[in-house]
């Protein structure tokens, strides 16, 4: 009934195409497809899966602008790695540079790693559509910061390599023995204005929340980005 409503009232946007779209690849029922078409949003990067089945089945031209859109984003990316590691600088008002906050930010922002593999998904994109080598490259360099390849020589996935294992800050009540591979919140800065890493290494005392802290959150953007960099070479079922 739910779904049948959504139809009838021609709600538009998006996530009503994506979920179009996956009903139709799931039932191959017309009345989908036709709804999809309808409310079709042109070039959104959230689910490019489902502008990808949408171009198989309409011939509607996608990828080129699917290229254009990603290799755009990671060219920036580059531009802002020039440096030892390959790691990519923030432009965000709310913290530029490779770890920084403003002064007038009441908090400092959380370790990097989340917009690092933020990074790591436009890369790995922009190489899918574009089979340019740099944007690989782009996309393994920061993942290697989050690896080890970083000042501090600490991976910043729990369990995941045990000579190189970091302090993790856990929730009261929480041990290490309930749940492994944790994504810490990683290197953030020293100070406001200060573009300079700061983690807490095991000699260092108590890990702080805002680098040794976790989340399911850069949990999550960890799979999407090993999800991207999978799908790498790919192509669509006949």
């Amino acid at each position: 009934m739910l779904i049948r409503s959504v139809l009838d009232e021609k709600r538009k946007g998006m996530w009503f195409f994506f979920a179009a779209m996956d009903l139709y690849e799931a039932t191959g029922e017309g009345s989908y497809l036709a709804y999809a078409k309808e409310i079709y949003p042109g070039i959104v990067l959230q689910r490019v899966e489902s502008l990808l089945e949408y171009e198989y089945v309409t011939d509607t031209p996608i990828s080129v602008y699917l290229r254009e859109a990603f290799c755009a984003g990671a060219d920036i990316l580059l531009a802002n790695a020039a440096n030892p590691f390959g790691l990519t600088r923030s432009q965000e008002d709310s913290g530029k540079g490779f770890f920084t906050w403003n002064e007038g930010v009441k908090h400092p922002l959380l370790g990097n790693t989340a917009r690092l593999l933020s990074a790591v998904q436009t890369a790995c994109q922009a190489y899918r559509y574009s089979a340019e080598k740099q944007y690989l490259v782009l996309a393994y360099h920061q993942l290697n910061w989050l690896l080890g390849n970083n000042p501090f020589g600490v991976c910043l996935i729990s369990g995941l390599c045990r000579e190189h294992e970091p302090p993790v800050r856990y929730p009261e009540g929480f041990r290490s023995d309930d749940a492994g591979a944790l994504v810490l919140h990683g290197t953030g800065p020293q100070a406001p204005e200060v573009d300079l890493p700061r983690f807490t290494s095991p000699s260092d005392g108590s890990p702080d929340e805002n680098t040794n802290g976790f989340s399911l959150y850069n949990n999550a953007q960890y799979i999407k980005a090993l999800a991207f960099l999978k799908r790498i070479p790919v192509a669509r079922p006949k």
